[in-house]
């Protein structure tokens, strides 16, 4: 498989990627485009899917089929984060070889979750690691879930304009395996790493140690937020406030807010507040429940992390160094020279390579093969 179409049906806008996974020592982005959706286009959460102007967005997605030339073919799908739920669970035994021994597992997946929250979700899973303890080897995977009503929705309105949905997956798991090699540099330096992903209604913190994923959760503040907080502020049109995120230092890079002289960027860090204090909890919950010493290699990526002196202000607020994740470090972008661009294909592009290098049936989770034969002590 060498040109891969993936389309990201995203809550703002739709993305699309065309990718030629064989051209060389990096893939190479052969063209790209984006359709913006009309605010509240498409809402929801993990219960239920939000498409409140149906026709208008089958008329955005029938301009980004004929864009990517994607009719008559099959593409990659991936979708916002905030229509999943992510588990971690352990199993006795795990044999998955075959399709038939995969729905295995994935039935005695779903005995071991919340009935409540799964009975009528896709689940699949991920090998992360084998736990050696004393009564035997333990596999502890990580589990996705998404609602089979919300995923089918999607896929039947992409078919319907006859373009096969042969992959899908949510965002964050896509970004995984863009940005493979540089969450393999903080294993390598036996650093825990924090990969934030900021879309447009969800942050998800994913985190890592030894290149294994222990610790994921999502929050429902992201970039729909940050526009409103504009608007508020500024007095402007949604329009603006997408510029002005971009490009004006709402946010000091001293990782606190200005007391004085400066009343409309000290309003915008207070509405911020509770954001900020989301993530500061978040990372002190994962280091209460997974102790280390060293600081965590913090990654920002995804389309709202092109807020403005965002990296800066996170890194001293968590006193940890943040760096953004240019998505042109994993493919050859030069096509896209606007970095603000870039960070918004990242999930299109994690779909399109996730699909275009699998050998076999892909699984939604990035975690490589070689790491499913890892084993570790147990503490």
């Amino acid at each position: 498989m060498s040109l891969i179409t993936a389309i990201d049906i995203g809550s703002h806008s739709l993305k699309w990627v065309r990718v030629d996974c064989n051209s060389g020592q990096r893939p190479l982005l052969r063209d790209w485009g984006r359709e913006l959706l009309e605010e509240g286009t498409l809402t929801g959460n993990f219960n239920k899917l939000g498409l409140r102007k149906p026709a208008v967005f089958r008329d955005n997605l029938v301009q980004v089929l004929t864009d990517s030339a994607a009719r008559g073919g099959e593409v990659a799908l991936t979708f916002p984060d905030q229509f999943i739920k992510v588990f971690f669970s352990e199993l006795d035994r795990l044999q998955d070889l075959t399709a038939k021994e995969r729905q295995y597992t994935i039935w005695r997946l779903r005995q071991q979750l919340p009935s409540s929250i799964v009975s009528d979700c896709i689940l699949d899973y991920q090998h992360l690691v084998t736990l050696r303890r004393d009564t035997g080897p333990v596999f502890k995977v990580v589990v996705e879930a998404v609602r089979e009503e919300i995923l089918n929705e999607l896929s039947r309105r992409v078919a319907e304009q006859k373009a096969w949905p042969a992959f899908t997956n949510a965002n964050s798991f896509c970004c995984f395996n863009l940005f493979q090699d540089q969450l393999d540099k903080g294993a390598e330096a036996e650093k825990p790493v924090c990969l934030i992903h900021i879309g447009h209604y969800s942050t998800t913190f994913s985190f890592f140690r030894n290149g294994i994923l222990e610790y994921v959760r999502i929050l429902d503040f992201a970039w729909h937020n940050f526009v409103e907080i504009c608007v508020r502020v500024a007095g402007c049109t949604v329009e603006e406030a997408h510029q002005k995120l971009r490009t004006e230092e709402l946010l000091p890079e001293t990782g606190k807010a200005p007391t004085a002289g400066l009343k409309g960027i000290s309003l915008f860090c207070e509405l911020f507040e509770e954001w900020f204090r989301e993530i500061e909890q978040t990372f002190t919950f994962h280091k209460s429940n997974h102790p280390y010493i060293d600081k965590p290699q913090v990654y920002l990526c995804g389309g709202g992390a092109s807020l403005k002196n965002l990296s800066s202000f996170l890194g001293k607020l968590l006193n940890a160094p943040v760096s953004l994740l240019d998505p042109g470090l994993a493919v050859n972008m030069e096509a896209v020279p606007d970095l603000n661009e870039r960070l918004g294909l990242s999930a299109a592009l994690g779909a399109a390579i996730t699909w275009g290098t699998q050998d076999e049936e892909t699984l939604p989770v990035a975690t490589q093969t070689e790491r499913s034969s890892q084993e570790v002590v147990a503490q």
